[in-house]
């Protein structure tokens, strides 16, 4: 059984505004907190074991929201509210990048794995605009989609050519920060 549906059918958020607050889902209450949990641990443990495992785990911890906010959370990012506080991890990405960019001991590698936290900022800004240019060229709210399949993860609609795009814009512009957060 073919899981279409018709484009009126597929996405009933594509008819609330673009930006709109709903109470947040218990998926998103505990990626939040979880996330919150982790944001914590890495602050207070990355200048207390080894250097290549703090890399490690700071670079993990990064491109978790950068990737993972783009995979998973999609749905939740619609959500204003939801969004605002994510927004927030990013403006403490930032803050733990200026308080770690110096640390001798992380650029003890030749580079600073830090560069990547400065990222999310950016990638969480640009997801809104592809979202904004999805509900306005398709009338379909951004999605990202499924490998090998025509169908994406979590609203089960058919991927279009234009979300194909969309989602290489989103790939290309993480993979330009990252290439620029490293030296060469």
């Amino acid at each position: 059984m073919s899981t279409y549906k018709l484009p009126e059918e597929q996405d009933k958020s594509a008819n609330k505004p673009f930006l709109y607050s709903e109470e947040l889902s218990l998926f998103d209450k505990w990626s939040i907190g979880i996330y919150l949990l982790l944001t914590i641990f890495v602050t207070l443990s990355y200048d207390r074991i080894a250097v290549d495992y703090a890399h490690m785990m700071i670079i993990a911890y990064a491109i978790m929201l950068q990737l993972g906010g783009y995979f998973f959370l999609y749905r939740s990012l619609r959500n204003f509210r939801c969004y605002l506080i994510w927004f927030g991890f990013s403006i403490i990405h930032t803050a733990m990048y200026f308080v770690m960019k110096d640390d001798r001991r992380l650029l003890s590698l030749d580079y600073s794995p830090v560069t990547m936290l400065r990222n999310t900022f950016v990638l969480l800004l640009f997801f809104q605009v592809l979202r904004y240019i999805s509900l306005k060229t398709q009338n379909m709210e951004f999605v990202a989609p499924s490998k090998g399949s025509d169908t994406d993860f979590l609203d089960h609609r058919k991927i279009t050519a234009i979300d194909k795009m969309l989602f290489l814009a989103y790939a290309a512009l993480f993979g330009v920060l990252a290439y620029f957060s490293f030296p060469h």
